[in-house]
């Protein structure tokens, strides 16, 4: 999840799959963003799309900076 106030474009969301299809191999989630504005706060949240009232399982906060 991503917090629509956050100053950010998606331009790509896309999960990489293992070259091993086994079930329950780990992916790889790659995501570009495009900064709209200045500096912003980034946080992304891990859960469930269908639980939206349950806490996240992992949260990741990240300080954007532009160069």
């Amino acid at each position: 999840m991503l917090d629509s106030e956050a100053g950010v474009d998606i331009l790509e969301d896309r999960n990489d799959q293992p070259r091993a299809n086994a079930p329950g191999a780990a992916s790889e989630r790659v995501i570009r963003l495009r900064l709209r504005g200045g500096d912003t706060d980034l946080t992304l949240s891990r859960g469930q799309a269908w639980e939206p009232d349950a806490r996240p399982d992992a949260t990741f906060s990240v300080t954007l900076k532009v160069r």
